[in-house]
């Protein structure tokens, strides 16, 4: 076998054990959905909501994405969110007006995106944080994606429909953001 032969031969075996290493396609959602739930507990606490509702157990209604569902109740084990218990209860695109009015934060999941368009209406000014998951979604007031440049997640937010909606973010979070 001459050199070129062993170079490819090398070449042939460790390209798939490097692609693959880093495509464990089974592990992919599992982390995504890890790093979202973390993002939405942080942007729970660094979001104030108006007094009226400030009290009672801290409520977030999910559409699609059923692997965060696990997750964010996992955390809502460990986690409060200013001394207030998480509740975590899936939604329906179809879900009533009330239900949706009876979250704190609602997040919709990138393949129930359709949910987002009508959400503004539904929701009026109803002090709830809709987070919305990939870039650029409209009626949401937070959009976590990842970034593709740098590989890492980020968040938009929009002041406006924070402010529709009577709830303020810290200062730390509006710096984080960017800006839609």
């Amino acid at each position: 076998m001459n050199a070129l032969q062993k170079f490819v031969c090398r070449l042939l075996t460790v390209v798939p054990v490097f692609v693959l290493g880093y495509c464990p396609l089974s592990h992919a959602q599992e982390f995504d959905s890890r790093i979202a739930s973390v993002f939405l507990i942080n942007f729970a606490k660094q979001v104030q909501w108006p007094p009226q509702s400030s009290s009672g157990d801290f409520v977030i209604g999910v559409v699609g994405n059923s692997s965060i569902i696990s997750e964010l109740k996992g955390n809502s084990l460990q986690v409060k969110i200013n001394g207030r218990t998480i509740i975590v209860k899936p939604l329906g695109a179809q879900a009533l007006p009330s239900e949706w009015k009876a979250c704190h934060m609602v997040f919709v999941g990138k393949a129930e995106t359709k949910a987002l368009s009508g959400l503004s209406d539904t929701l009026g000014d109803a002090p709830v944080l809709v987070v919305g998951e990939g870039e650029g979604q409209k009626g949401s007031t937070i959009n976590l994606f990842i970034n593709k440049i740098e590989g890492r997640p980020k968040f938009e937010l929009s002041r406006v429909t924070l402010e529709k909606h009577g709830l303020k973010a810290t200062a730390m979070l509006l710096n984080l953001a960017v800006a839609i």
